[in-house]
């Protein structure tokens, strides 16, 4: 099916995004311009104060239950948007939600049963709502991060430990934090009947699971599922990079060259 866009000429700090199913994605663009891509039906676009507001039809009906979830208007988006944003908002019911290469000062992003997923984003604070969608994140820069999920799993790629504050929160789903380097995190474990798996030395205190300096805190809570804390190896660490450069040479983004000269560096 043929795309159609929108593209948004006018100066937009905050971006608010609801819809019902299907999927919504927001990536980085090549310019400055704001631009939105659908497949069938144009959504609201509105434009108020600096605010970018794209609604499709059925959100508030599908919302109140008027609908049964999945029946409403199925569509999928695709934003671009400049590399900064104050606020960033996305509510679904089914619909899965990624943003990518982003830097935004605050986000929220809720679904009921679409899956999450954020990639090489910076951000000061997020807070991320699920009943059954699981939640992926990946190189991700945010001080303050609030996640809350039901059911869904809860999984942290390439993390960088700094001195951030993170609440992790699921009631059956299960936790799995993949470090990158030293892990100096402070997790505080509350849970019924979950435990915690590492591949490397930690202090205990408590509920609290120290590894190295504990410069981040990390809180997480859970009933009966589990937490994993795995710190890659060097080989892990050198196949990713290796994986991220490929990728950058098929999407266009680096050249041939540049590529072979950076694998090389690289062994």
């Amino acid at each position: 099916m043929e795309r159609k866009s929108i593209l948004i000429e006018k100066h937009v700090n905050e971006v608010h995004i609801k819809l019902t199913s299907g999927a919504v994605k927001v990536v980085k663009s090549s310019d400055d311009s704001f631009k939105l891509f659908f497949e069938e039906n144009a959504p609201d676009v509105r434009i108020d104060n600096d605010v970018l507001s794209i609604n499709v039809r059925g959100y508030e009906k599908g919302l109140l239950g008027l609908i049964n979830f999945g029946s409403g208007p199925s569509e999928h988006l695709e934003l671009h948007v400049p590399t900064h944003l104050k606020l960033l908002q996305i509510s679904s019911i089914s619909a899965d939600i990624e943003v990518s290469s982003l830097s935004f000062e605050h986000g929220t992003l809720k679904t009921v049963s679409g899956e999450i997923k954020i990639d090489g984003c910076r951000a000061q604070s997020v807070e991320i709502k699920t009943v059954s969608g699981d939640i992926e994140l990946s190189t991700v820069d945010v001080q303050r991060l609030a996640v809350a999920s039901a059911s869904g799993d809860i999984n942290v790629d390439k993390l960088e430990c700094r001195e951030y504050d993170w609440l992790l929160s699921t009631v059956s789903g299960d936790m799995s934090l993949n470090v990158v380097g030293l892990p100096n995190i402070r997790l505080s474990l509350k849970s019924t009947s979950g435990d915690i798996s590492s591949n490397v030395g930690y202090v205990r205190r408590g509920n609290e699971y120290i590894f190295g300096d504990g410069r981040m805190k990390i809180v997480a809570s859970t009933v009966s599922g589990d937490v994993r804390l795995k710190v890659m190896s060097k080989k892990e660490r050198v196949e990713e990079i290796e994986k991220r450069i490929l990728r950058l040479v098929a999407e266009g983004k680096l050249s041939y060259e540049e590529a072979k000269q950076m694998l090389q560096e690289l062994s």
